[in-house]
């Protein structure tokens, strides 16, 4: 308070001392439109923090009331697992739990393990729709913007003989860009995106391999691997946007039909049509680096059998040999999950 008083006075005094100045006509007006400004700003901003405590009134209610719906919620599920009669009012159901998780995607989510460290105690959670598709729309934007630019970098360490350092400062940069990329999308899924867990353990394990390769040090097995895992780089940056413009084309159309939501960032529901020209056009090129992935485990290996004393030689290898099985596994996965559907979708057209 004592404070605040001697603040005061001294505000007052200048003000005193400067009122001959401010008795200019010019000066006088611009300095209360100076003065009405500020006194409107100030009573926006305490506006604004009634309508903040008001909101977070609001979320603790919601809060509540979706314990009680999901409760809810799952005692009807249970009466219609018991009545076989009933089983018809599973759809009904299906939407409601749709209905149920489109307003918990409203509210504050609780920051992942990984963003808590990296962020600490932060609501990442945008307010506004708009706002999380325009982070979303970002996010897929520097995706094909850096795949480009690896893509530029990669056929220039194939086609010249980078020095050591300048390959250290490349691999630090895919580094960089794998642990922007698993940040971000660990900020959509608190914004409503569906990433399955295997591609965020797929950036993980990325993240380690290039940390491994980082710190390899210059020598005759590291540059034969090197040059393998450049043109291995390129490809994969090739296959990345030919699957962003896929991915992009598709969405954008079932957001128009209204079958997808404005988070998604991957295709689930295409038409028959397109489903097919997809699958026959993208999973070539998918099987292809996966593979690919696993030969350069299995080149490290032979490395390694051959004496290569260099520590980061099977460590290398072992992550090679899991990515691609992980990428094979999941690509296969859901590959099968789209040709059943594409069965399903060509039966119900004949009928």
């Amino acid at each position: 308070m004592v404070g605040r008083a001697t603040n005061c006075c001294s505000y007052s005094d200048l003000l005193n001392k400067l009122s001959p100045i401010l008795s200019d006509s010019k000066l006088k007006e611009s300095w209360s439109a100076v003065e009405i400004n500020l006194r409107s700003l100030d009573k926006a901003r305490l506006r604004r923090q009634d309508l903040l405590l008001e909101v977070s009134k609001v979320e603790k209610e919601m809060n509540c009331l979706l314990k009680m719906a999901s409760i809810s919620l799952k005692g009807f599920e249970s009466l219609i697992k018991e009545d076989k009669v009933k089983k018809d009012l599973s759809c009904l159901i299906k939407e409601k739990w749709k209905h149920f998780m489109n307003i918990k995607r409203c509210l504050p989510q609780t920051p992942s393990p990984l963003l808590k460290l990296v962020l600490g105690e932060i609501n990442v959670t945008l307010p506004h729709l708009s706002d999380r598709f325009r982070y979303k729309s970002n996010y897929e934007n520097f995706k094909l913007r850096m795949n480009i630019i690896g893509l530029l970098f990669s056929l220039l360490a194939i086609f010249i003989k980078l020095h050591r350092f300048a390959e250290a400062l490349l691999q630090a940069a895919q580094m960089w860009f794998y642990l922007t990329l698993t940040i971000r999308e660990h900020i959509l899924i608190a914004n409503g995106s569906n990433i399955r867990v295997w591609w965020l353990l797929h950036h993980y394990g990325t993240v380690a391999t290039v940390g491994l390769l980082l710190t390899w040090p210059e020598g005759f097995y590291y540059r034969q691997f090197s040059y393998l895992f450049h043109i291995f780089s390129s490809y994969v940056a090739v296959v990345h946007v030919l699957q962003f413009q896929y991915q992009t084309k598709g969405l954008y159309r079932l957001r128009a039909l209204g079958k997808a939501d404005a988070m998604d960032i991957t295709v689930e529901d295409v038409r028959l049509k397109d489903l097919k020209g997809a699958l026959s056009l993208l999973l070539p090129f998918l099987l292809v680096a996966q593979l690919w992935q696993i030969f350069l485990g299995y080149e490290l290996f032979q490395f390694f059998k051959e004496g290569c004393t260099d520590w980061q030689v099977p460590y290398l290898s072992f992550c090679s040999f899991f990515l691609g099985l992980g990428n094979i596994y999941a690509t296969s996965a859901t590959a099968c999950s789209k040709f059943l559907r594409l069965r399903y979708l060509a039966r119900a057209q004949s009928s």
